[in-house]
């Protein structure tokens, strides 16, 4: 394969970053199974029945890195469930790209976690509320959820491992405070998202869950002040979600999440010329930029 080199003007912490068309930062689903069943979720990809074809997911890696790729996030599903999680993220360090793990954080022990530290530069974990009950009611375990996200946090520090979390904003939280619960786990990044609702995935929690664009940002304005102590809050409400994040499946086909749908490119960075794959891509550069999508990788 022709493994053609994207260039890229980059300069780190400028307001006026051009990333064009290299894709700087791309995630990857890799597993659509998960032990958890947060009933708001729109990764479970029910629309995708081929899409776990996984058997030249390592060389994605480096393809990636030759198109300029800086960042690799691996997510799910739960991607601790998946048995090539820990090879994957030593096959990104080899290939000198940042790498990171979006978790509910259930299946981590301070072994797991020590074992791949080496290879793993930041860990994402998803805290939606200070209340176990409403964790719960969620669909996010059952009863202890915060406890295990306080563990893992202080492993992190002592691995040095940089830690962020999202939450997304529903009707169950809207009216919550986590400020308390945020500087305790001393994160690097605090990400807060507004449900978003994709066609066939999590559509049928819209009236329950859903909440208004008012709600929405005055739980942002109420976290705000995190970053007094050091936390960089970022915002995402549905139209910053959207045309904003590089998917690519384990097959090497990007998912686009365009109004509201899911849709899947015809050609592959495995089996295709890879400029040619990733322009069949639905992502909008300028928006990527705006919502803080370069930061200190």
């Amino acid at each position: 394969m022709n493994k053609k080199a994207f260039k890229i003007d980059f300069e780190q912490g400028s307001s006026s970053v051009s990333c064009g068309d290299v894709p700087i930062s791309v995630n990857i689903p890799v597993t659509n199974k998960c032990n958890y069943d947060c009933s708001f979720c729109f990764g479970k990809f029910k629309q995708l029945p081929d899409w776990v074809d996984d058997s030249r997911i390592m060389e994605l890696p480096e393809i990636l890195s030759s198109m300029g790729t800086r960042k690799i996030t691996l997510e799910g599903g739960e991607p601790f469930l998946y048995d090539k999680t820990s090879e994957l993220l030593k096959e990104i360090k080899r290939c000198g790209m940042t790498s990171c793990v979006i978790t509910n954080g259930s299946l981590l022990t301070e072994g797991k976690l020590k074992s791949i530290s080496s290879d793993l530069d930041w860990l994402g974990l998803s805290v939606d509320s200070t209340s176990e009950k409403i964790e719960k009611e969620l669909g996010r375990g059952n009863g202890d959820h915060i406890n295990q996200v306080k563990k893992i946090a202080n492993w992190c520090k002592d691995l040095d491992i940089k830690l962020k979390a999202n939450t997304v904003v529903t009707e169950l939280n809207k009216d919550e405070d986590l400020k308390g619960l945020i500087k305790e786990l001393d994160l690097e990044r605090y990400k807060i998202l507004k449900l978003l609702i994709i066609q066939g995935e999590n559509d049928h929690c819209k009236d329950k869950l859903g909440i208004s664009d008012r709600e929405y940002y005055r739980f942002v304005e109420r976290h705000k002040s995190l970053e007094e102590k050091g936390i960089k809050v970022v915002s995402e409400d549905n139209d910053d979600m959207t045309d904003t994040y590089l998917m690519l499946l384990p097959n090497g086909k990007f998912l686009n999440n365009h109004g509201g749908n899911y849709s899947v490119s015809q050609r592959s960075i495995l089996t295709d010329d890879p400029e040619r794959a990733f322009k069949e891509s639905i992502w909008d550069s300028r928006k990527f930029i705006e919502r803080g999508g370069i930061y200190e990788y």
